[in-house]
């Protein structure tokens, strides 16, 4: 088959199941299935487990992200399934990644943030 008729076979079985993509892509990277996420999710009370939002920040996705401890695979970008943390928004997921997932840096930043708290920009040296 060539790509051209790959790709229209792939849209085709995508607009007659619009989940496809997204239990592949769940079991794939963190042998979760949709079920699976569905029950962490309802056990969040449908929120992130961060930060609370209710409703996902991810334009693209349109659902929340899939937190999972990144030292416990470090030869992949895949999760083994055990390491699953919970659901976040994409803000928050995106602030633990760019934190490391480093709990001494996420404390620095909250004493940062505390002890600035309302400083002028001129205060701070």
């Amino acid at each position: 088959m060539c790509l051209k008729a790959s790709a229209a076979f792939q849209k085709g079985e995508r607009s007659k199941d619009p989940e496809m993509a997204l239990r592949h892509s769940l079991w794939s990277k963190y042998r979760m299935t949709l079920d699976d996420y569905r029950s962490l999710l309802a056990a969040q009370g449908g929120k992130c487990a961060v930060c609370g939002v209710d409703s996902p920040t991810d334009f693209r996705t349109r659902r929340f992200h899939v937190d999972h401890d990144h030292s416990c695979c470090p030869t992949t970008k895949k999760s083994c399934g055990q390491c699953v943390r919970g659901l976040l928004c994409h803000a928050c997921n995106t602030g633990l990644g760019n934190f490391q997932d480093n709990p001494e840096r996420l404390l620095a930043a909250v004493a940062y943030l505390t002890a600035r708290k309302g400083a002028k920009p001129d205060a701070v040296h």
